[in-house]
This record gives C-alpha cells, sequence and structure tokens, in this order.
C-alpha cells in the first residue's frame, strides 16, 4: 500500500545545513586522546549492567578504557599497562575485555566488574605461545578465538566455566587466521596470507571441518563480518586500493560475491555489519564510512567522518555512539554519530505473546530523500493481529491503555491500519518524497499490535527516530 507521507513531510521542512569539510551525515561528538601514549590500535566497547557505556582502545602502550556514557565529554576509568606494540585489539565477553599484541604471547584479561575501577586479572598464556594478532569471541557458544598465534591459525578455549580463566578445547592450523568472526556453529576465517575467507563447521569443536575457501578480489583478507542470520558476509582486502566486498554466504560450501564499495585511492580495514543493513568501516585515511548493505549487489555510502588514519571502529553501543580508533599520538578516540539514513530507536517497547516486545525496523535503503522504497517493519509480534503503524512530527513518551505512547499524536500524524502476517511481520512503504528541504528532518514511528496476551490487549514496539539525509 501506499500512504500520503507527504502529509507528515510536509511539517518537518527544514533547511539543510552544509555539512563540514571532513564529514558527510556524520557528527563528531568528542575526541580524547591518552597522555603518555604514541600510538592506538584496535577499539571495543563494553555496556555495564545498568547502561553505562565504555570504550575500549588498543593503545601502543596498554590498553586504554573510558566511559561514554555522556559521549561529548568522556571520562577515562582505567589504563592496563602492557608490552609495546603497533598492535594491540580487543574484544570483550560479558564482564571480561580480553586484550592481545604481537610483542608478547598471550591474553590479557581485564576484569569490567566495576566498570570504573578496571582490573588486570591475569596474563593468560601457554607453552610456545610467543605473540598473538587478533581476538575474537563466540558470544553465544562462549569461546575465545585467539588468533594468529605465533604466526600459525588460530587456538579456541572455553569461557563458560569461568570466563576469567579459559580452558584450553582446541586448535586449528590449516592456514594463517589473520581475524576471525564465530556465530551460530560457522567460524568465518580471514586468512590474510592466503587470501581468502575461510568457512568451517564449529559445531563440533573436536572436529572442525572446513567448508569452503573463497579468494577475496585482493587476496589480503584483513577481516569477515557476518549479518545475524549468516546469509550475508563483508570482506576487506587490507590494500593501498582495498575495497568492501559483499558475499551470500547462505550457502557456505558455495559463498557468491555481490557488490562492493570503494574509497578512491585509500586502503581499508575492518567493517563490521550492524542490524543486518549498515557496515561501519574503518578505511585508514579515508577515516570512517557508514555503508548501505539493504541491496546487497548495490552498497551505498550513508555518511563519514574523516580522521588522520582509521584503525578500527566499534558501531554496537545501543546509544548509536560509533567509536573511531584513530592511529597517530594526535588520533586516539573519536565518538561520532550517524545524524541521518539509520533509525534511532529510542523509549521502552510493550511486550505481548511470550514477554516478547515488536521489534521495529526498515528496509528497502537508507532513509534519503528521494527514496520511494523505503519501508518500515514489525518483526516478532503476534501473528495474525491487527496492527497500527504511527508516522508523527514529534516524540512522546505517555502511558496509555497499557503501552508507552512514544510517537506525540498532538502532532501531525498519520495512522495505518494493518494486520500482521502468521509469522508476526509486517511491512509498510513508507516512500520518502524528493522534497530538497526534507534534508535532516526527523519522522518519529511507532508500531502498536493487538495483542491478547498483553496486560490490556496490547503490546508496542519502542520509538523509531528517523532522520532523512539530504
Amino acid at each position: 500500500m501506499r500512504i500520503p507521507t507527504l502529509i507528515v513531510f510536509s511539517a518537518l521542512t527544514v533547511a539543510a545545513a552544509a555539512p563540514a569539510q571532513t564529514s558527510r551525515n556524520c557528527q563528531l561528538l568528542s575526541q580524547r586522546v591518552h597522555a603518555g601514549s604514541t600510538g592506538y590500535a584496535g577499539v571495543w566497547g563494553y555496556v555495564a549492567p545498568d547502561g553505562r557505556e565504555y570504550a575500549a582502545v588498543g593503545a601502543r602502550n596498554g590498553t586504554w578504557i573510558l566511559e561514554t556514557t555522556i559521549p561529548t565529554a568522556p571520562v577515562e576509568r582505567g589504563f592496563i599497562p602492557g608490552p609495546t606494540s603497533t598492535w594491540r585489539e580487543v574484544h570483550g565477553y560479558g564482564d571480561y575485555l580480553y586484550s592481545v599484541t604481537e610483542a608478547a604471547g598471550g591474553v590479557q584479561i581485564i576484569s569490567m566488574a566495576n566498570p570504573n575501577s578496571p582490573v588486570l586479572v591475569q596474563n593468560f598464556t601457554q607453552a610456545g605461545w610467543n605473540n598473538t594478532h587478533s581476538v575474537s569471541v563466540d558470544q553465544t557458544a562462549g569461546k575465545l578465538y585467539c588468533n594468529g598465534i605465533s604466526g600459525q591459525g588460530m587456538r579456541i578455549f572455553d569461557l563458560l566455566p569461568d570466563p576469567a580463566n579459559p580452558v584450553p578445547v582446541t586448535a586449528w592450523n590449516g592456514a594463517y587466521v589473520h581475524d576471525s568472526f564465530i556465530q551460530h556453529g560457522w567460524a568465518y576465517l580471514s586468512c590474510i596470507n592466503a587470501g581468502q575467507m575461510r568457512i568451517l563447521d564449529v559445531t563440533n569443536l573436536a572436529s572442525l571441518t572446513q567448508l569452503s575457501q573463497t579468494s577475496t578480489p585482493l587476496t589480503f583478507t584483513h577481516n569477515t563480518w557476518v549479518n545475524s542470520t549468516d546469509t550475508i558476509a563483508v570482506t576487506t582486502d587490507e590494500r593501498s586500493n582495498g575495497f568492501l566486498q559483499v558475499y551470500d554466504v547462505s550457502n557456505k560450501l558455495v559463498p557468491i560475491a555481490r557488490g562492493s564499495y570503494s574509497v578512491a585511492g585509500a586502503g581499508i580495514h575492518n567493517a563490521f555489519i550492524v542490524d543486518d543493513k549498515v557496515c561501519h568501516v574503518s578505511w585508514y585515511g579515508a577515516g570512517y564510512r557508514g555503508v548501505d548493505i539493504t541491496n546487497p549487489n548495490t552498497p551505498r555510502e550513508i555518511g563519514l567522518y574523516d580522521t588522520a588514519n582509521a584503525w578500527g571502529c566499534y558501531p554496537f553501543q545501543p546509544s548509536g555512539v560509533i567509536y573511531i580508533s584513530d592511529i597517530p599520538s594526535t588520533g586516539g578516540l573519536f565518538c561520532v554519530r550517524l545524524t541521518c539514513g539509520v533509525p534511532e530507536r529510542y523509549g521502552v517497547g510493550t511486550p505481548g505473546v511470550a514477554g516478547s516486545v515488536p521489534k521495529i525496523d526498515w528496509e528497502g535503503g537508507y532513509a534519503q530523500v528521494a527514496n520511494a522504497t523505503f519501508r518500515v517493519e514489525c518483526k516478532q509480534a503476534r501473528p495474525s493481529s491487527a496492527a497500527i503503524l504511527l508516522l508523527g512530527s514529534g516524540q512522546a513518551n505517555v502511558p496509555v491503555l497499557g503501552i508507552n505512547l512514544l510517537v506525540d499524536v498532538t502532532l501531525p500524524y498519520l495512522m495505518v491500519n494493518t494486520t500482521t502476517s502468521n509469522t508476526g511481520f509486517v511491512s509498510v512503504p513508507v516512500p520518502i518524497p524528493a522534497v530538497v528541504g526534507l534534508g535532516n528532518a526527523s519522522v518519529y514511528a511507532q508500531w502498536v499490535i493487538q495483542d491478547i496476551a498483553a496486560a490490556q490487549g496490547l503490546a508496542a514496539s519502542r520509538g523509531s527516530k528517523i532522520t532523512i539525509c539530504p
């Protein structure tokens, strides 16, 4: 169905602000450097049980931890010294951070139980373990993957008994593993020297099975990341003219190359997928880039922030704040935010069937002026039930009939009546008009679902602030 969204959009028309020279559709919130550090490498994030957010930055002389709950004013909370190294990568699991370098063997295990006072628990290592290039965690299975140990493949450890004391499980040495991504029983390995993305079946750690090996375009496979359904993967080749390559990995035996995206003359480093739709990329001298991959055949850039030499980025914080680690001593940690294109969830939803909160989502390419294919979707709702999509020009938080109403219905708004499918899914076209003045305007959306399992017969999603890119 098509709805008269121009009614709402016309009420929101504002003048588009000219972007700064170093950015597009991206706002710098803050930048910090650590006194005594001469350079920086990887970056990861941590969220405390009470919702406070933290960044963990791999500096050349240790792991630097900052609270970023107020992203415009990060506060240093700790620094864990370590062997001096150009490379220092960090990954998290539960209340622990795992930090590794090329300068010494093993893993520094850091407790974030008190995030305002991080503590080094131990330097975990084994005989013959001289250095580690990167570290990954299978978050569901609770397994630690240490990559590139002493120039070899990877070692796997069990964190479930005690995350502070990893238990050796097995090793894989089919090729040098520069980095890895693991979920749902699959391990996606970036074998940089072989120039390949390799996919392993790791459901049985006693017998790892390689399913495929795919040569990436420039045969220097630096990192791989995969969406939540294990259907789309992206790879980066760490070359001066490297680019983001998208693959269909639905069939693990035969990955199929789809579209690609490049920045002329720039070397690419790391890429990460958020919400199965946006790829966040650190692009060395081209800084940070956000790339829409909703259509895997035609990736499109949403926004950028051009730092001096971006090593890593971390885009998974609930607040939507993106961390960028910039290599020079004058770089450090940048906190940025995409200002448009990617809807920002807010407020608290109301659970319905089986205690599940309907999930508001989007599809059809990022929110941009003249995007006629943009859609607002709902997932995880009660099947075959009446559903209402609210689209408005203001945000609210008002208790009504047992739900939190998150769209201001005292301002211009639309109410679209529809029905969920037998799987609890519904999608409504919300075409964005070709009106230049809509750039940087915002629309607020929320789903309300009829659900007899809810307290007063209604369930509701969180709100979604949809800011339109010029």
